[in-house]
C-alpha cells in the first residue's frame, strides 16, 4: 500500500460505536505498531469496517470485519490489522505473534479509552437485583 492510497482511507473512528442488537457495542479499534509496539494515533488509523451476516433463517448473527492500517508516528510504517469483532465481545484473526486463528475476548483499556470493550449485557437476575437495590 501506498501512502497516497493510505490517506485516501476514511479512518477507523468514522465507524465506530458497531452497535449490536444484543446491547453489545464496540466503541473503538487501535492498531499496534508492529515495529515499535506502540498504539498509532486514531488520524493515523485508516481503513474499511464491513458486515458480515452468518447463521441460519432462524438466528442471523452480525459480524464485522475490520481491516485497518495504522500508519506509525515514530517508525513511519505501515501496520495492517485484519479482525472480526463478533456480537459476543469476542475478536477473533491471526494472532500477530504466531500467525495461528485466535479468538480473544473484550477487555478495557482505561476509563476513557477502550481497546476492546466488556459486554455490558446483564443477565435476567442480574437486572432484578439491580431494580431492588441489591449489590
Amino acid at each position: 500500500m501506498t501512502y497516497e492510497e493510505f490517506w485516501k482511507l476514511p479512518t477507523i473512528k468514522s465507524y465506530f460505536p458497531l452497535n449490536y442488537a444484543s446491547g453489545n457495542n464496540w466503541v473503538s479499534f487501535k492498531v499496534k505498531c508492529h515495529q515499535c509496539g506502540k498504539f498509532v494515533s486514531n488520524h493515523r488509523t485508516r481503513g474499511v469496517v464491513t458486515s458480515l451476516f452468518n447463521g441460519n433463517y432462524r438466528k442471523v448473527n452480525i459480524d464485522y470485519e475490520v481491516v485497518a492500517h495504522g500508519l506509525c508516528h515514530a517508525c513511519d510504517v505501515i501496520t495492517t490489522a485484519k479482525y472480526i469483532l463478533h456480537e459476543d465481545m469476542t475478536m477473533s484473526g491471526r494472532d500477530p505473534d504466531t500467525g495461528k486463528m485466535n479468538r480473544w475476548k473484550a477487555r478495557q483499556e482505561d476509563k476513557t479509552s477502550v481497546l476492546f470493550m466488556k459486554p455490558q449485557k446483564l443477565m435476567w437476575w442480574k437486572k432484578l437485583l439491580k431494580w431492588f437495590g441489591i449489590k
